[in-house]
Parts: C-alpha cells; sequence; structure tokens
C-alpha cells in the first residue's frame, strides 16, 4: 500500500441507490472517496462515473483516470483485468465481503483489518 506522504486515499465502490458497497466494481458508477490521516479518516467526497459502465476498454481507461489519485479501492468483487489496469496508475483493488459504512471499511483497510476476497477470474478462465 503505497501512500502520498503521510495521506491514504481510499475509494468505495457504491450501488447508486443503496450507497452499500457495490457488487462489482466494473459495474460501479459512485464512489465515496476518504482521506486516512494520523489515524482520522476525512470524507466521504464523492465521484461519479459517467459513461455506462461495464468491461470495455474505455470503461476501464475512464475508471483508471477518475481513481488515480486513490491508494486503493474497495468493492465486493472486480475482474483481474480491471485490477491489472488500475494497478498501472497505481490503485491496489481490494475485493471484501465485509460490510458496514464505507468510512469504517476505510479504517479497517488503513488498519489492515479488512477481510479480503479473491478476485475474479476473467470468464475465458474459468473452469479451467
Amino acid at each position: 500500500m503505497s501512500c502520498s506522504s503521510d495521506r491514504l486515499r481510499v475509494a468505495v465502490a457504491e450501488e447508486t441507490v443503496t450507497e452499500e458497497l457495490a457488487l462489482h466494481l466494473g459495474r460501479a458508477t459512485k464512489f465515496a472517496v476518504f482521506d486516512v490521516r494520523e489515524g482520522r479518516v476525512r470524507g466521504p467526497f464523492f465521484r461519479v462515473r459517467h459513461m455506462d459502465p461495464g468491461g470495455n476498454c474505455d470503461g476501464q481507461e475512464e475508471l483508471a483516470r477518475l481513481l488515480q489519485d486513490c491508494d486503493a479501492v474497495l468493492a465486493r468483487s472486480a475482474g483481474r483485468r480491471l485490477s491489472e489496469r488500475l494497478a498501472e496508475f497505481g490503485v491496489e483493488v481490494v475485493a471484501t465481503d465485509e460490510l458496514g459504512r464505507p468510512w469504517e471499511m476505510v479504517m479497517r483497510f488503513a488498519q489492515s483489518a479488512l477481510r479480503r476476497r479473491e478476485l475474479a477470474e476473467p470468464a475465458s478462465v474459468k473452469g479451467v
């Protein structure tokens, strides 16, 4: 986990209506962004993805640019290709099944206490 100076910036992919953790990063259109500094969480600052979400390369590029100043993004699941694309911009993708308020999940992530799950395999790799 890389931080600019002593600040950690984490985005939480949210479902648009319920504001719960998004089921899949590639389909998320709303992101709550938090800064963590000296053990305190500041935010959220909201960002909206304006193009149709999906797995195409243009959508991945647009999402990477939207989150490029973040150290990490949290979601319930994410594909490996999208995760690799975001990593090129220095953004770590973290998949988790944990529930809670977004700022609480960010704080657990900052404390290395957030339960992680494996990233999804691309469709062509499943069942091989």
